[in-house]
């Protein structure tokens, strides 16, 4: 076999795993889409629900109306948020998400759970911080409606490292959060039905995206792409010279 037909196998090789991976990808893209589709449902269902109103078992995707003390002086800014209101300028749409702890019972057990106020821009998480920071602000009594939601039990592979030391968060992590606010805080977290500026929110159902259909094509059309090359580098080496 000479030089020329090895490299030529040798891509056709290659074509072949590029095809059975973004294959194997697309499939997985389905079975996250009716895993999607699931959670989407329970939201759904769940919105029709009466709120629950403690804390004992956290039922996720399940609407919740919770009494407590809102910590204002512990925010948790969650870095690189983008606000799907704002125009489409790239900067202004670029935020976070803003946390705080709602401690939901006596005292003295120091348990709170993460509240998502949702989006905010550079210029108010400055003031938020700045008001923590110079005692302006102390925890309150609140009435919060939301749901419960999940966070992920570890680090997401893709999400930069937490910086508790500067207040920028990429992730849900309860020890260091623990270690920051001062509670221990519980697993999952709630998503406040209404914003950090009093608006009600979309429901938690209309604020998940439910790409993976397009996702699954696009991985699809991948491997049809590279089967083409594959049958056309066969019928140029094998049908051809024959």
């Amino acid at each position: 076999m000479t030089r020329h037909k090895k490299s030529v196998w040798g891509l056709v090789g290659f074509l072949l795993i590029m095809v059975l991976g973004s294959a194997a990808l697309g499939f997985w893209q389905l079975s996250r889409l009716e895993w999607k589709r699931g959670i989407l449902s329970a939201l759904q269902a769940a919105e029709q629900e009466s709120s629950i109103d403690q804390l004992p078992d956290q039922e996720l995707y399940h609407p919740y109306k919770i009494s407590g003390l809102i910590d204002y002086t512990k925010p948790v800014f969650m870095s690189g948020k983008i606000n799907p209101m704002a125009p489409k300028d790239a900067a202004a749409r670029l935020g976070y998400d803003l946390y705080f702890p709602l401690m939901t019972e006596a005292k003295m057990n120091r348990r709170a759970i993460m509240v998502n106020f949702g989006w905010i821009d550079q210029s108010m998480r400055q003031q938020i911080f700045d008001n923590a920071k110079q005692a302006k602000v102390r925890p309150t009594k609140a009435d919060i409606s939301g749901w419960m939601i999940s966070t992920p039990l570890s680090k997401p592979i893709f999400a930069p490292d937490n910086r508790p030391h500067l207040n920028q968060w990429y992730w849900i992590d309860p020890l260091a959060l623990a270690e920051y606010t001062g509670y221990e805080i519980m697993p999952n977290m709630l998503y406040n039905k209404y914003n950090w500026f009093g608006s009600l929110r979309p429901s938690i159902a209309d604020s998940i995206q439910n790409n993976h259909l397009k996702y699954a094509w696009t991985w699809f059309l991948v491997a049809l792409t590279g089967f083409g090359f594959v049958l056309y580098f066969c019928y140029c080496n094998l049908v051809r010279k024959t």
